[in-house]
């Protein structure tokens, strides 16, 4: 009798605590994470977080990635407060590039030296101007952008901008609109889920 009731107690014992990890697992599954700086950097680079998203127009590629205000911090070297003095700015980083050429894409599209610098200016000082961000009803322009001079040491075109957004509901679906005079493609739409928006700002990086 004494070993069926040891026994008993014993696989209560272990169900309850079956209970507790489960419970655990749950919580930590759902709960905010957090995650050394260079790797959450990582981590919003891999596709299937779903802050990356490329397209193929013209013989080009085209890679669109959200880049999390904490991220963004951490670049500039705040580091203390998650990224709150960046609060009500959304940042992304556009690539653009041929497969498998190692030349300067600028100089690939420029037939002379002058056209060379119409396309560096334009893109320095007027390639903003058709960028856009639309999220429910909400539609904004590119107020932040800067233009990544390579001087031939990399053959991508390189560009950061930002949008101010006050009141940011990051559950809501993300279209970045970008008007392209220089590359061919027209009007380019880039499609975010706002849950995985949501999720990379949920992640504390130390």
């Amino acid at each position: 009798m004494n070993w069926w009731i040891t026994s008993t107690r014993s696989t209560v014992a272990k169900v309850k605590l079956l209970s507790v990890l489960l419970v655990v697992a749950l919580f930590t599954a759902c709960a905010p994470g957090t995650m050394p700086a260079r790797q959450f950097a990582n981590w919003c680079d891999q596709p299937e977080n779903g802050l990356v998203k490329a397209r193929q127009l013209s013989g080009l590629n085209f890679t669109l990635t959200y880049q999390p205000q904490q991220l963004v911090a951490w670049r500039n070297q705040d580091t203390t407060r998650q990224g709150q003095g960046f609060d009500g700015w959304e940042y992304y980083h556009l690539k653009i590039g041929r497969q498998g050429s190692n030349r300067e894409l600028l100089k690939e599209l420029a037939t002379t030296p002058e056209s060379y610098q119409q396309l560096v200016n334009h893109l320095s000082f007027q390639f903003q101007k058709g960028i856009s961000l639309q999220a429910g009803d909400t539609q904004l322009p590119c107020l932040h952008y800067h233009f990544e001079r390579t001087y031939g040491l990399s053959p991508e075109v390189d560009l950061v901008f930002a949008f101010k957004n006050t009141d940011p509901e990051f559950e809501q679906n993300r279209r970045i609109t970008i008007e392209d005079p220089i590359f061919g493609t027209g009007i380019l739409n880039f499609q975010l889920q706002g849950a995985d928006l949501q999720t990379a700002q949920a992640i504390e990086i130390y």
